[in-house]
């Protein structure tokens, strides 16, 4: 690895250490969590260029050695990431297929308490694995839905995500992961055209606004994000199926915003 490369690395980890520091992880558990990665993200890569996944070649790849290998696909498995949250995509459905929303444009208050209802229909459209009720009961759980006499109404978009739901830390590290895989792409690739990828900031702003600037960035920011599902809905073969069109790719933008002041969190 060059040096050049080793900075960047070394740059990237600091986030990673400082999250730690907050959060009481030290450098013992960072390095068994360090080990386990390597082997899951080694596993990846070998699986998505159709190699077998072995300890002799993990331990190749990764410089660990084959006991510890061993040993950590006996805690762990074969180190599979585990699949995207049901929630989000079922939520992402009911704001975009047009079944499930009003002439208006709105999510719909759906039917809910038997196997024909809507709500059933919405989940098995998304997943036919899965139990509606268990569904429903997540997202009752997380504050994304409420119960009424005509049915259960959606009152939280999939963008949005409370502290207590499960999902905000698979969001938080998928996030990194995009971010890096976005940047490098731009920095490396050379197919046309490049990917989004803007920053704006301003360094002297009074205190005093940064309340009033936080909310009109929440607001705007809610209104682009509608508009991107919106057209990015109107190309998804799960809400337009085409079976003359072959699917499977995936188009992600992520936005954020950050103000000083909040170096207590």
């Amino acid at each position: 690895m060059g040096f050049s490369y080793q900075i960047v690395v070394e740059k990237l980890l600091r986030p990673v250490i400082r999250a730690c520091l907050r959060h009481t992880v030290h450098y013992n558990e960072l390095m068994e969590l360090v080990k386990k990665s390597f082997v899951t993200v080694a596993v990846e890569e070998l699986e998505r260029h159709s190699q077998v996944a072995n300890v002799s070649k993990i331990s190749v790849i990764t410089g660990l050695n084959r006991r510890e290998v061993t040993r950590i696909f006996r805690e762990k498995g074969e180190g599979k990431r585990e699949s995207a949250g049901i929630t989000r995509r079922v939520l992402a459905a009911w704001e975009n297929q047009k079944e499930f929303r009003t002439k208006g444009g709105k999510p719909r208050v759906l039917t809910y308490e038997d196997k024909d209802s809507e709500f059933h229909q919405l989940v098995f459209s998304i997943s036919q694995d899965m139990a509606a009720k268990t569904v429903l009961n997540e997202l009752e759980r997380i504050g994304a839905v409420e119960f009424t006499p005509q049915g259960v109404r959606l009152v939280k978009a999939s963008s949005a995500l409370t502290r207590e739901s499960s999902e905000s830390f698979d969001v938080y590290t998928t996030e990194l992961e995009h971010v890096q895989q976005s940047l490098e792409q731009i920095i490396y690739g050379d197919r046309k055209p490049k990917n989004h990828h803007l920053m704006t900031e301003f360094d002297n702003i009074p205190k005093s606004k940064l309340p009033q600037i936080r909310r009109w960035l929440v607001r705007e920011g809610a209104a682009f994000h509608k508009k991107v599902r919106n057209f990015l809905a109107s190309h998804d073969l799960d809400i337009n199926p085409d079976p003359t069109k072959e699917g499977g790719e995936t188009v992600r933008i992520s936005s954020k915003s950050w103000t000083s002041g909040w170096e207590d969190i």
